[in-house]
């Protein structure tokens, strides 16, 4: 083969392949024979002289140009930026700590301290009050504390709670006794266990709103007064006394607080 010809097939090549090169769009997902990494480009050049005759030389010189198939890159997961993991794993926090105060019967106001785990378990304690009232002839007031446990058996605003405690109710009576009339005060302290269910929701933010109800069961109970024994036998069987230390019904209709 001649210097000539092998020139000449060279020279045809690069005329071949580069427009082509040039023409090939490039794409991100697809890496073509250009970029780097792809599959190279094969060119075969068969050059072939031809016999002199004549005292001239005839050359032919042939071209072949094969191409890889264009390898598609197919993407791959990039790692999440600092502070946007999935949300899915927080979608529990792990503890919440709040407050709550609630109104309802037979306490009108309650005031709670509340610990939540991981959304399955709450735990706290109570302080409920009746501010002073009248009922018929009788001035009673209350007061009590408790714990309270509760668990959420769906993760979500359902729960089942038990709350035990001790409450005190203080009523104030005119007993008339045949020729005088005195103010008696009679106490009843109670241990109760007060089972119930409700619903108790909490929002990403952490506000908290929810309402119950349950049945209040007396442990035991103790009277005392200061009244003469005639007088306490009586005061023992008057409706409101027997009211708030037996067994009763217990509502919160409306509890609303933060937990963070």
């Amino acid at each position: 083969m001649s210097a000539r010809a092998f020139k000449s097939g060279l020279f045809v090549a690069a005329v071949l392949v580069t427009p082509s090169a040039r023409a090939t769009p490039r794409s991100p997902m697809v890496a073509t024979a250009a970029d780097p990494g792809a599959a190279a480009v094969r060119t075969n050049l068969v050059a072939t002289s031809g016999r002199a005759s004549g005292g001239r030389t005839s050359g032919a010189s042939s071209l072949t140009v094969t191409s890889a198939r264009p390898i598609v890159a197919l993407p791959t997961r990039q790692a999440p930026m600092p502070g946007t993991e999935d949300k899915a794993t927080d979608a529990h926090d792990a503890v919440r700590v709040g407050a709550l105060a609630g109104i309802g019967f037979p306490r009108p106001l309650a005031f709670e301290g509340m610990v939540k785990l991981h959304d399955w378990v709450g735990l706290g304690g109570e302080y409920a009050m009746m501010p002073k009232m009248t009922f018929g002839d009788v001035d009673a007031r209350l007061s009590s504390y408790a714990l309270d446990a509760r668990v959420f058996p769906f993760r979500g605003a359902f729960f089942v709670g038990l709350r035990g405690g001790h409450q005190r109710f203080d009523a104030t009576a005119t007993v008339t006794i045949p020729t005088v009339s005195s103010q008696q005060v009679t106490s009843i302290q109670t241990w109760f266990l007060n089972p119930r269910i409700g619903l108790l929701l909490t929002t990403m933010m952490g506000f908290t709103v929810g309402t119950e109800i349950g049945v209040q069961v007396p442990v035991s109970r103790k009277l005392t007064t200061d009244a003469p024994p005639e007088v306490a036998a009586q005061l023992a069987k008057d409706s409101t006394i027997k009211l708030f230390g037996g067994t009763l019904p217990t509502v919160d209709l409306l509890r609303v607080g933060g937990l963070f």
